[in-house]
């Protein structure tokens, strides 16, 4: 039973849009639920085939028990945590650059960062503008209430801890207030030729992070917050003043607009902004900054009908493990957050958007090619060729193997194709590599098309095994202690 659908001329464009997405208009129904329950399976089976769904072991380099004893302390904030890939050179310096933003603060000023809605670090309110521009998630943005982790694969933890600790001079750096976490799913610990990677892998890494994390007692916090890694800045944050004083003189703030969208959440399940925001040049990142001000801004209104939320979003930790849900690691190359979001519609969990407070990212730059950056880049790009593979082998039938698709712009009576041959038919200048992507993210939009479709009904065993995570999932921690540690 082919799907019915368009190829995306403007695939690969700089827009998440469009970038991650070959597919457009395609046509589903509810006589196709158990083809597209059976879509579902196959991606699932091809991952578990390789042995790659069998836990999460995570790294820190830092005692684990000291770690849930800080964040269990009176008066933290719930932390941010940054999912990230190839840019530890950026993330120093740009943490780095953020300090020295507010040196300049408080030499010139006598002043200090207000919250992350403060643009100074950015070069705002008569500061010079960083040659690199400083990440929202800079510990010196952020304050000293709430942690900043950074989540990166096991291939790149080494380079990410090396890099971020190495001191400038004799006084603690910037980059050495970022815990570096690590990660691996323990099936694939002893496979040179594949191990599991991918958007969705990362996300859920960073999410049962979270959850192994928060603390226990009462009062303490109970969401977190997940980050690109090259979000700067988030335009129209709210914020409260106390002024003091004679004129504008800025006084004390009472509430910055993280603890402002943290306080409204209740039991929804995240909240999160204006999404599919593309990356900026510095000069557009310096322009915002130079129009910002510190005018009191509450909270905007939340959308009725709320939308896609990605690249910033605070997640109830707590709330995700009750339901023990998460984004899925099936999404290898694209679709990780739509699905997610469409199968929260699904299951009507709530969650929530504010449109007037948009994502800021900039163009950053990537490091230098390591061994462990090369190898990690070589297992997306063999589980890209293996789900291709899988989802587009055999002969044409009733049930996938394979998925098929038929061309709404092919003549009427066209036979339809595998997926594969569908991406080789419409874009023949891609390399078998890049081919092999398309069709492996066709088939992951395919599904989360699927999964946000009212007219498709999805089998609840199959969304389960999908998007939740069982309650004997083994998740353990690694960390710098030679006893301690392992939970």
């Amino acid at each position: 039973m082919p799907v019915s659908a368009r190829w995306k001329n403007n695939y690969g464009g700089p827009l998440v849009t469009s970038k991650y997405s070959p597919l457009e208009d395609i046509k589903l129904d509810t006589e196709m639920s158990a083809y597209l329950s059976e879509v579902l399976n196959l991606r699932m089976n091809t991952l578990r085939r390789l042995d790659l769904l069998q836990g999460l072991r995570l790294m820190t380099p830092n005692n684990w028990d000291e770690m849930k004893t800080r964040e269990a302390e009176a008066g933290r904030k719930p932390p941010l945590v940054v999912v990230s890939s190839g840019r530890a050179e950026w993330i120093k310096a740009g943490v780095e650059a953020a300090k020295t933003q507010l040196d300049w603060y408080s030499d010139v000023l006598g002043e200090s960062y207000e919250g992350v809605a403060d643009m100074g670090a950015l070069g705002g309110k008569g500061a010079g503008a960083p040659e690199v521009m400083p990440p929202i998630y800079a510990p010196s943005r952020v304050g000293e209430k709430r942690s900043v982790y950074v989540v990166v694969h096991r291939m790149e933890y080494a380079h990410y801890i090396r890099k971020l600790k190495k001191r400038l001079g004799g006084e603690k750096s910037e980059g050495e207030k970022v815990t570096v976490i690590g990660w691996q799913f323990p099936g694939s610990l002893n496979s040179q030729e594949v191990q599991m990677a991918g958007f969705g892998a990362s996300r859920f890494a960073a999410l049962e992070f979270c959850k192994k994390l928060m603390p226990d007692q009462d009062g303490a916090w109970r969401s977190a917050w997940i980050f690109d890694d090259n979000v700067v800045a988030l335009s129209n944050l709210p914020n409260e003043w106390e002024h003091e004083g004679q004129g504008n003189a800025r006084g004390r703030l009472v509430n910055d607009g993280l603890s402002l969208v943290e306080a409204a959440l209740g039991v929804n399940i995240c909240a999160g902004f204006q999404a599919g925001t593309s990356a900026e040049g510095k000069q557009a990142i310096r322009e915002l900054a130079a129009g910002a001000d510190d005018a009191p801004r509450r909270l905007p209104p939340l959308e009725q009908v709320p939308g896609l939320v990605q690249q910033a979003v605070l997640w109830n930790i707590s709330r995700l493990k009750d339901l023990n849900i998460n984004i899925s690691p099936a999404f290898i190359a694209s679709a990780e957050d739509v699905s997610f979001i469409n199968y929260l519609k699904r299951r009507e969990l709530p969650y929530q958007q504010y449109t007037q407070i948009s994502v800021r990212k900039h163009l950053a730059e990537e490091d230098a090619d390591t061994r462990g950056s090369v190898t990690l880049r070589d297992f997306r790009r063999k589980l890209a060729e293996i789900c291709a593979g899988a989802e587009s082998a055999g002969e044409q039938q009733a049930v996938p193997p394979p998925v098929t698709v038929r061309d709404l712009d092919s003549q009427e009576g066209a036979a339809a194709q595998t997926v594969r041959e569908f991406v080789a038919a419409k874009a023949p200048s891609l390399s078998a590599q890049d081919m092999d992507k398309a069709a492996c993210q066709a088939v992951e939009q395919l599904i989360a098309t699927a999964v946000g479709s009212p007219q498709v009904r999805l089998e609840d065993a199959v969304l389960n095994s999908v998007f939740g995570v069982t309650p004997t999932f083994p998740v353990n921690v690694q960390d710098s202690s030679a006893t301690g540690g392992q939970s």
